[in-house]
């Protein structure tokens, strides 16, 4: 699953394209696919850069799906007792290896004017008849109000067509071709700085009312670059100020994507513009200021640490966790390795030093020091954790 550098020529010749692959029973795996397809798609020019982030999200929940409520058979009425609830099961039904030695089945094909992706998965089914229908008569009912099915009500949201098939363990996501624009594939540093955004109007001037905004910058690449903010954009182009030695530069920039992260904050997808914005308000130098800024970023970047692959064991038991000096929490295990291991929680955990307290059978629990090198959002208050030990 290699990142693949689209160019003007690739994209504008590409009549048609396919690839199928199968992931196994593990939510690890359900970012790498996405990430994939979404390059896949903007590769062959099926999807542009504003509705890759669209396409991210409706193929997570997708792939998720089928992990958790097909693969692994969990019910949605679980989530009605609880996160921790639900993410006990999780944990024990990944330990589970009847169940963990079922795949997820994907294939993604592009026609030249749709874009399709078929997950399948190897579980029960259901009856999405009627969930369609229910979902369908809740009509403007808050999706937060919901108790289920908000993960089919966002991929309908998010695709051009949704499509069930094969008593509900196959679905058909699929997306229009818009017109082809250039985009180009760049490798991302992550960069934290603190930066200013102000809204520019259509035609690269000032918005009306609008004023600076604080940001914080989470990545940069030569192409563009994630912010996180706490209010949204209501303009697509904006200027961001980048402060290089004490001296700020400006970047003009188009919005791709907008998404809402917890506690109310905004991460900000943009890509820079090379264009002359004769009615902005400062004067716009993008290219030379980032450049010499990725330079730096790739000369003061650690050398990346030496990883061992770890035959992992299934290990399903309640841990105690700990980060950052607070209190031990209770989460559930997914597998077991001597590198470390995965974890279920209803908490999310930042990367960093933890502590973790496992059950031993006929002796004392034992404390072991580990850093969190993933936490990924499984669905509303869940959290797929994975801690190397140290």
């Amino acid at each position: 699953m290699d990142g693949t550098v689209v160019t003007h020529d690739l994209c504008s010749i590409i009549e048609a394209d396919s690839t199928a692959f199968a992931i196994p029973t593990e939510l690890q795996w359900v970012g790498k696919a996405c990430e994939f397809l979404s390059q896949r798609a903007r590769a062959s020019g099926a999807c542009d850069a504003e509705r890759a982030g669209k396409m991210i999200i409706a193929l997570t929940e997708a792939i998720t799906n089928a992990i958790i409520h097909g693969n692994l058979g969990i019910s949605s009425a679980l989530k009605e007792q609880g996160n921790e609830a639900f993410a006990r099961a999780v944990a024990q039904r990944s330990a589970d290896p009847v169940l963990r030695d079922r795949q997820t089945h994907i294939r993604y094909e592009f026609d030249g004017n749709e874009c399709h992706v078929t997950i399948a998965d190897e579980g029960e089914g259901f009856d999405y008849l009627s969930w369609i229908k229910t979902l369908d008569q809740a009509g403007d009912e808050a999706p937060s109000e919901m108790c289920s099915g908000r993960g089919i009500l966002m991929m309908r949201a998010l695709a051009d067509q949704v499509e069930f098939s094969e008593g509900g363990r196959q679905v058909k996501l699929t997306w229009r071709a818009p017109a082809w624009q250039e985009r180009r594939a760049a490798r991302r540093r992550r960069w934290n700085q603190l930066v200013r955004v102000l809204p520019l109007a259509a035609d690269g001037g000032r918005s009306p009312a609008a004023g600076w905004q604080p940001a914080v910058a989470r990545d940069l690449s030569e192409g563009g670059m994630a912010l996180v903010q706490n209010q949204p954009l209501a303009a697509h182009r904006i200027l961001i100020e980048i402060h290089e030695n004490g001296i700020p530069t400006y970047a003009a920039a188009d919005v791709c994507r907008m998404t809402i992260l917890e506690d109310g904050l905004i991460q900000i997808g943009c890509r820079f513009r090379n264009d002359k914005h004769t009615e902005a308000p400062v004067e716009v130098i993008t290219s030379p200021a980032v450049a010499r800024l990725l330079d730096q970023l790739d000369h003061d970047a650690p050398p990346q640490d030496e990883r061992r692959a770890h035959r992992r064991a299934s290990y399903s038991a309640t841990v105690q966790i700990r980060g950052g000096g607070g209190e031990f929490r209770s989460a559930f295990s997914r597998d077991l390795s001597r590198g470390g291991m995965a974890l279920l929680a209803s908490f999310k955990l930042p990367h960093g030093p933890v502590e973790i307290r496992l059950p031993v059978p006929g002796e004392e629990d034992q404390l072991v020091q580990a850093k969190v090198v993933r936490c990924q959002r499984v669905s509303d208050g869940v959290y797929d954790i994975g801690c190397q030990f140290v």
